[in-house]
C-alpha cells in the first residue's frame, strides 16, 4: 500500500503561512486599538474619581491636568476612529486566509478519508485472498 500523499500539501503550506502573517498584521493593529482603549478606561476612571486636593494652590495646576487628560481621551478616541477602517480591512483578510486555510485543510481531509477508505478495501481484498489461498491448501491438501 503506498503512504498518503497530499498533492497540494505545498500550498496548504503557503495558505497557512499566510494566514499567519495576516493573523499577525491584524493582531498588531487590534493590541494597538485594544492598549488606546484601556488607556481611555484608565483616564476616564482618573477623571471621575480624582485624588483630593488639599492645597488650594495647586488646583489650577490640577485643573490644567485634567484638562491635558481630557484632551487625550478625545485624541485617543480620534485616533481609533481613524484606525478603525484599517482594522476592519485587516480582519476581513485575516478572516479570508483563514477560510482559504481551512478550506485546503478540508481538502486534505477528504482525501486522507478516501484513501484511508481505499487502503481498508486493499487490505480486505489481501485478507480475502490469503484466506481463498489457506482454504484451497488444506482442501487439496497442498503444502
Amino acid at each position: 500500500m503506498r503512504a498518503f500523499s497530499f498533492r497540494y500539501e505545498k500550498l496548504l503550506h503557503m495558505k497557512s503561512f499566510i494566514r499567519r502573517q495576516r493573523e499577525i498584521e491584524f493582531s498588531e493593529i487590534a493590541s494597538l486599538i485594544e492598549n488606546m482603549k484601556s488607556k481611555i478606561r484608565d483616564y476616564t476612571d482618573f477623571l471621575l474619581n480624582p485624588p483630593e486636593i488639599k492645597d488650594p494652590g495647586l488646583e489650577l495646576n490640577y485643573r490644567k491636568y485634567f484638562d491635558a487628560i481630557a484632551a487625550e481621551i478625545k485624541y485617543l478616541e480620534n485616533r481609533i476612529d481613524e484606525l478603525t477602517p484599517e482594522y476592519n480591512r485587516r480582519k476581513a483578510i485575516y478572516i479570508e486566509a483563514r477560510k482559504e486555510e481551512k478550506v485546503m485543510q478540508k481538502l486534505k481531509e477528504k482525501r486522507y478519508q478516501k484513501y484511508y477508505k481505499e487502503s481498508l478495501v486493499e487490505e480486505s481484498k489481501m485478507f480475502d485472498e490469503v484466506g481463498t489461498t489457506e482454504f484451497y491448501n488444506k482442501k487439496f491438501k497442498i503444502h
